[in-house]
C-alpha cells in the first residue's frame, strides 16, 4: 500500500506544475514528461502492478509466521481444535 500511495504521490508532484503553472513544461522526452503524459488509467495499471509485484517479493522474502499464533484469525487458518473450541462454547 505504502507502494502505491508513494507511486501516486509522485504523479501528483509531477502533473501539479504543469496544471498550476502557466507556461511550465517539462523537458520532451524526459523521465518527468513520460510519467506526465501517460493516461491516467495506464499509471493506475502501473501502480496495481508494482504494487502487486513489491506484495509478492516482500511476501517471499518475509519467515513464515507462526500457525500457533495465527490459529482462528482467518477462515483458512481455523484448526479443528479451535472448531470444536467454539462448538462447546454454543
Amino acid at each position: 500500500m505504502i507502494t502505491g500511495f508513494a507511486m501516486g504521490i509522485i504523479r501528483l508532484a509531477i502533473d501539479t506544475p504543469v496544471k498550476m503553472i502557466e507556461g511550465f513544461a517539462y523537458e520532451q522526452g524526459s523521465l518527468l514528461w513520460i510519467i506526465n503524459n501517460i493516461f491516467f488509467q495506464y499509471y493506475g495499471l502501473i501502480i496495481f502492478a508494482v504494487s502487486a509485484a513489491v506484495m509478492f517479493i516482500v511476501s517471499y522474502m518475509a519467515e513464515e509466521p507462526d500457525y500457533e499464533k495465527i490459529d482462528g484469525l482467518a477462515f483458512g487458518l481455523v484448526s479443528e481444535k479451535y472448531k470444536q473450541e467454539t462448538r462447546d462454547k454454543r
